[in-house]
């Protein structure tokens, strides 16, 4: 088996900003700088200092090896991708978004998985990497989400002859409800994200043996007068397996409008502890205050209900305005501040990978909720 030097919890590092200032690093070293040897020493940095490593960064990681040519570094990459999450089967069946925003298959791993010794290493590290990665996250909560973000899609929609006030209403109460049990998790082990229930992919409940139904799995079950009366598209029950997040939980937090608000204290403190990426963070801070005066776009029916102080307009900080040229110097220096704050690398190096991504057809930039980078 082949394993980075440091396995062991004894020797585990925990303080997750300086994970992020390792894979930061490591990108800059790559995307601005060129210099994949030092890149690959910050990767492997991070990598082997942690024990639990969020699964985007070995996939982009692996990326680039198999682009220099480091099949060694790649199989490194790759291994510590299957012990936090990312499947064997998904490798063929990445996808990145083009210059028009549209799907396309990644195919940089299709020479090696077509390498028979290749291959054979993956799989004989898979199936142990499966099993440690499975046994580690927590099944009874990763039911739960799974119920509970059911009852917030089939609640979501206006149903046919319904007015919007009458449906936000019921809405409401769903994902208020849903987003205690949220808040009585996180007081007990932290955010039901990544590090706590894993990555959401199909099939996940049958792996793990719930007594439970996929989310899928539950679309399928309805017939087509429950699926009209309910106002419901397939789509909603899709899991992304190529976002590499828990969509499941992030969807939720989402639609709770005062979510951002409601956590905003404790997000330097779970990013710290690895309970939640910077990005997530981030985006939560965009949507919330891109929408700030649209109640009516989630769970919030009036003013009334929203017991957070009010915001005011903000720049966005995660992803990158719709029109690259309203970027100006001064706008960058004000967000790049923003991003440093929580640990989220800079414009620059967000669009050195964009770049990197559309040119080499690689999924390096478009990872988690709205694929956005």
């Amino acid at each position: 088996m082949l394993h980075l030097n440091c396995v062991s919890s004894q020797c585990a590092e925990t303080n997750y900003i300086i994970y992020h200032k390792y894979i930061n690093k490591a990108e800059i070293e790559y995307f601005i700088l060129h210099n994949y040897d030092s890149s690959s020493f910050y990767y492997k940095k991070a990598f082997n200092n942690f024990n639990f490593i969020f699964a985007r960064d070995c996939l982009i990681a692996a990326q680039i090896a198999v682009k220099e040519k480091k099949v060694e570094d790649a199989k490194l990459f790759l291994v510590k991708g299957f012990e936090n999450g990312v499947k064997l089967t998904q490798l063929n069946k990445l996808y990145f978004l083009n210059e028009n925003m549209n799907e396309e298959r990644v195919v940089i791993f299709d020479q090696l998985l077509n390498d028979r010794i290749f291959f054979d290493f993956l799989t004989l590290n898979y199936l142990g990497s499966r099993k440690r990665y499975l046994d580690r996250l927590d099944k009874k909560m990763i039911k739960t989400q799974g119920e509970n973000y059911i009852l917030d899609q089939i609640n979501k929609n206006r149903r046919p002859n319904e007015n919007d006030t009458n449906r936000r209403k019921i809405y409401s109460k769903i994902i208020s409800n849903n987003i205690k049990i949220v808040d009585s998790y996180f007081l007990k082990s932290g955010f039901p994200l990544e590090k706590r229930i894993g990555l959401s992919q199909t099939n996940l409940n049958i792996e793990l043996g719930l007594n439970s139904l996929d989310i899928f799995e539950y679309f399928n079950s309805l017939n087509s007068k429950e699926v009209s009366e309910y106002n419901l598209d397939k789509d909603q029950f899709n899991i992304d397996d190529n976002g590499f997040y828990n969509s499941v939980s992030f969807c939720q937090f989402i639609h709770y409008t005062p979510f951002y608000f409601r956590y905003k204290s404790y997000f330097y403190d779970a990013i710290k502890k690895g309970e939640i990426h910077p990005r997530e963070v981030g985006l939560l801070h965009d949507f919330r205050y891109k929408y700030e005066m649209n109640f009516n776009l989630m769970s919030v029916s009036s003013k009334k209900d929203f017991n957070f102080p009010f915001p005011k307009y903000t720049k966005r900080i995660y992803y990158l305005l719709g029109n690259n040229s309203e970027l100006n110097s001064s706008l960058i220096k004000e967000i790049n501040l923003e991003r440093s704050i929580l640990s989220i690398n800079t414009i620059e190096v967000d669009l050195a990978k964009r770049n990197f991504e559309v040119e080499n057809k690689v999924k390096i930039a478009s990872f988690g909720f709205f694929r956005t980078f």
